[in-house]
């Protein structure tokens, strides 16, 4: 069973993206943590330097980092894209992707097999209910700089980036009921 991030208190987009995750931690037996909707914080360096990650909110100040690194096993987590529009019937929507990182060895032990580790994902899916919301999957990439686009993966040894580890991006657009009446 992995290990499921919430927000204390999810609200609009959260809530889908919470569910999402929920059925990801259920059905796919090879990830042992699932966050909801990362944040993307600039950070500053020493030198002076800026950097782009993908975090996850801890307490206070605190964030925990979720590019891969030898910390963790098998991780999904969502980062929701600009911008959020409406459109008709009071449904938003926003771009939103899926990013999950692990071990070929665990997730599919016989052979390096991209495919079916996809399989697994789009099949937990499929199993997802969320009234009053929809996530419609139309992307997947597999190359690392595709996966962790818009973030800075120069610091990641690259031995995460490669065999015998894999990286996907599931990305398509999610929907939200929610009055648009403002």
């Amino acid at each position: 069973m992995s290990t499921i991030h919430k927000k204390i208190h999810p609200a609009l987009f959260d809530v889908p993206i919470e569910a999402i995750g929920q059925v990801l931690a259920d059905n796919v037996g090879w990830l042992d943590e699932v966050f909801g909707k990362a944040e993307v914080i600039t950070h500053t360096l020493a030198d002076g330097s800026r950097r782009v990650y993908p975090d996850w909110p801890l307490t206070g100040n605190e964030y925990e980092q979720l590019l891969p690194d030898d910390r963790r096993g098998g991780y999904a987590f969502f980062v929701l894209e600009e911008p959020v529009e409406t459109g008709s019937n009071d449904k938003w929507h926003a771009p939103l992707s899926l990013i999950v990182w692990g071990d070929m060895t665990i997730a599919s032990p016989d052979e390096r097999n991209t495919e079916k580790v996809k399989e697994d994902v789009l099949r937990a899916l499929r199993r997802v209910r969320m009234p009053g919301s929809a996530f419609i999957v139309d992307r997947i990439y597999e190359r690392p700089e595709s996966v962790f686009r818009g973030f800075d993966v120069r610091e990641v040894d690259q031995r995460f980036m490669m065999q015998p580890y894999f990286a996907l991006r599931v990305s398509g657009t999610i929907y939200i009921d929610e009055p648009c009446d403002y």
